[in-house]
């Protein structure tokens, strides 16, 4: 366990990432991050990203007639794409059984597993080289609350699914590298709207210095390996994670 340093490395501007949700959240620092260190970032997002030098592909996780054409927007640029990071979320709003409305609950389902799986078939039949996948968990899939049963789980397949990917990616694409990261709670605007209090959230980590632990743990992992990164609250305001590296394939 330890805690994170600082990234200073400059790369070829031709690499670009793909990032499902990089507008908003742990996804716009990581896009972020990656501008800092010379590769293009590609958001798949439903809104632009504010930094307009974040490529934008317009893309609704909710609805699957927007994948097509955000896979024809992303056919050329495919060629150069070196990471994929699977980003995108949606936040639970409460006990499963009385407060999720049936098309909320489907809604999750499709934003976080059905749709990103279509989209992630598309892109891994079309790229050719090794590539860096990160899928972003969270550590609530590691532990039990009241109010996230579904996202729970919803993160758990994920973390799961991204575990086994290795058994095609492998294969197909030599000198790939996986690395699932679970973060704790964030001071993102994903709690908008939400209960939690100002003085909960003056607990939570850096998004910010988050991506930049998730990126420079990407960084130094060994081709062919699947490595699960926890990245967990010290219970103070420094927005620094305590760091825990697992390697699971190698």
């Amino acid at each position: 366990m330890y805690l994170c340093g600082h990234i200073a490395e400059s790369r070829s501007l031709m690499s670009k990432a793909i990032i499902l949700g990089g507008s908003k959240g742990l996804g716009y620092k990581i896009a972020k991050e990656l501008l800092s260190q010379g590769i293009t970032p590609i958001s798949l997002s439903r809104t632009p990203p504010e930094d307009t030098q974040i490529i934008h592909v317009p893309l609704d996780l909710s609805d699957r007639g927007s994948l097509r054409p955000a896979m024809r927007l992303l056919t050329p640029h495919v060629k150069d794409v070196s990471h994929i990071i699977w980003s995108a979320g949606s936040r639970q709003k409460g006990n499963l059984f009385r407060n999720e409305e049936p098309n909320r609950i489907a809604d999750m389902i499709e934003t976080m597993i059905t749709y990103p799986l279509l989209l992630l078939r598309e892109l891994l039949r079309e790229i050719q080289s090794p590539v860096q996948f990160i899928a972003i968990g969270s550590t609530t899939a590691k532990t039990y609350k009241i109010d996230e049963l579904l996202y729970r789980n919803v993160k758990r397949f994920q973390i799961e699914f991204a575990e086994s990917l290795h058994l095609e990616l492998f294969q197909e694409n030599p000198g790939s590298r996986i690395l699932i990261a679970n973060p704790g709670g964030m001071r993102t605007s994903f709690w908008d709207g939400s209960n939690i209090d100002h003085n909960t959230l003056a607990l939570f980590l850096d998004a910010a210095i988050v991506s930049n632990c998730i990126l420079e743990t990407a960084k130094n992992q060994p081709a062919n390996t699947v490595q699960e990164l926890t990245l967990s609250r010290l219970g103070d305001s420094s927005g620094v994670p305590k760091k825990t590296l697992v390697t699971l394939v190698y």
